[in-house]
């Protein structure tokens, strides 16, 4: 399953990233970001271009006929959306029904295979506590809408989906776990971000293990596999969990050339990259750019995740590399998940630098589905400005 975000557009060269960018034989789902709730509650187009000229639904959806086995989806929400327009939307009945009927009609005009709910997150950050029940009727209701329209229809019926927060006071506030596992087709676990800008100490992004030996009042010990195992023994369904990856890494300000291990304290967020221009966010292609421009980069046996760092420059970044997503594609097999999700697509290395094209993609689809040959991709130029 692989993200795709709609911002990724603005990105200056050779960052900019079109939906004619993606490899179509790179995932087996993919899913467009994001659209939001509208003051009707309903789905809506969050960029201009989404529906209009370029079109860019229409140019995401197109990878489809380059290959028929590819299923796409909208997501709806994401961090900037928030709460407040899906709590509006699931307080009444009508509300819920208005806005189910209208998601069909919506994703079959504009010809996706199914939704992603991403509700950052139900009982949180403005939602009541309620929310967390009422998420559970909305899948409920969206999965009966869905199966209703393709026994009416005769059409293959819409996969629904959602992305579920990792942290442990999160899961335990929003989600009735074993009640939204039986209504989802899978569940994209966000299992990533463990650490970042609102961190006190250096900490990895994704790391699959915890940290040894570092006091846990000092040092949160989150974990990719802690996410993976609570979600587990609050009854998810291992068939439907699919783990996520991200293609990116968290950056840091040392304080000192002697503060660059572990449980650190940082001194803020790290310098923003050259192209997602985010304080504190790297894409794994600009993680590969500042290695090669001389970052030093160290293996971390407990957590199996890779940092660089350059004392110099006083940064230091948490990442995922080619080694870290095989065995995370190791740790899906091994522990019997769905598969895995990644976070995203246009964060990969798709040729705006040197290197192999979607290096980190392919490997985690070659480990989960043996070594396999991918079609020869070449994307066209990207042109200079978006129109």
């Amino acid at each position: 399953v692989c993200y795709y975000t709609n911002w990724s557009q603005y990105r200056k060269q050779p960052g900019r990233f079109l939906p004619f960018n993606i490899d179509p034989f790179l995932c087996t789902h993919l899913i467009f970001s994001f659209s939001k709730i509208d003051y009707n509650g309903h789905l809506a187009p969050y960029e201009w271009n989404d529906i209009q000229y370029p079109h860019m639904y229409r140019q995401f959806n197109a990878l489809k006929k380059k290959n028929p086995k590819l299923r796409t989806l909208l997501a709806v929400g994401g961090w900037t959306h928030g709460s407040k327009p899906f709590t509006e939307m699931v307080t009444t009945d009508d509300g819920r029904q208005s806005f189910i009927d209208h998601a069909v009609q919506y994703l079959r005009t504009h010809n996706f295979d199914g939704l992603d709910l991403d509700w950052e997150y139900p009982a949180n950050r403005g939602s009541p506590k309620s929310d967390k029940h009422k998420f559970s009727v909305l899948c409920q209701e969206l999965e009966s809408a869905f199966k209703h329209e393709s026994e009416m229809t005769g059409k293959e019926k819409l996969l629904l989906t959602a992305a579920v927060g990792g942290g442990k006071k999160i899961v335990l506030s929003a989600y009735e776990v074993p009640q939204i596992s039986k209504h989802l087709d899978f569940i994209n676990l966000m299992s990533y971000d463990l650490f970042g800008g609102w961190s006190k100490t250096l900490g990895t992004n994704a790391g699959l293990y915890p940290p040894q030996d570092l006091d846990e009042k000092e040092h949160p010990s989150d974990s990719v596999d802690g996410v993976v195992q609570l979600w587990l023994d609050l009854g998810a369904d291992p068939s439907k969990l699919v783990m996520g990856i991200p293609l990116y890494g968290r950056s840091f300000t040392i304080c000192g050339a002697d503060k660059i291990n572990i449980g650190d304290k940082n001194c803020g967020v790290g310098k923003p990259g050259p192209y997602t221009r985010e304080k504190g966010f790297m894409a794994y292609y600009e993680v590969w750019y500042h290695l090669k421009s001389g970052y030093t980069r160290k293996w971390l046996d407990d957590q199996q995740v890779p940092v660089a760092f350059n004392v110099q420059e006083k940064q230091w970044i948490g990442y995922d590399d080619e080694r870290s997503v095989g065995l995370k594609a190791e740790y899906i097999k091994t522990n019997k998940l769905a598969g895995a999700m990644m976070w995203a697509v246009d964060l990969d290395d798709f040729g705006a630098m040197e290197g192999d094209v979607y290096p980190l993609s392919r490997k985690i689809r070659s480990t989960l589905e043996g070594d396999m040959e991918f079609p020869e991709f070449v994307a066209p130029p990207n042109p200079e400005t978006v129109s």
